[in-house]
């Protein structure tokens, strides 16, 4: 797969987390109901989400650096040798 999905994603799911951060405090503080302890439990429920983000988007980041390692090698495995050949 070419890296600009995953960086796509990895950027998404860190939006994603921040959003849920977000969120969390908003539903936490704003959201009235009868029984105030449901807005905290909710509040708490969505917050949990940031941490699942947060982790795909670095394994989304750490997928696009994977990818980009045998391209480096080979550029640079060729450069060395075409390097000696010269001298």
């Amino acid at each position: 797969m070419k890296k600009q999905p995953f960086q796509l994603l990895s950027v998404i799911c860190f939006v994603a987390g921040m959003l849920s951060i977000l969120g969390s405090i908003a539903i936490w503080f704003f959201f009235r109901t009868d029984d105030p302890a449901y807005a905290q439990r909710f509040g708490i429920f969505v917050g949990l989400w940031a941490p699942t983000f947060f982790i795909l988007s670095g394994r989304f980041a750490t997928q696009t650096v994977v990818e980009r390692l045998p391209e480096q090698e080979s550029e640079t495995s060729e450069t060395p040798a075409a390097r000696t050949a010269m001298a």
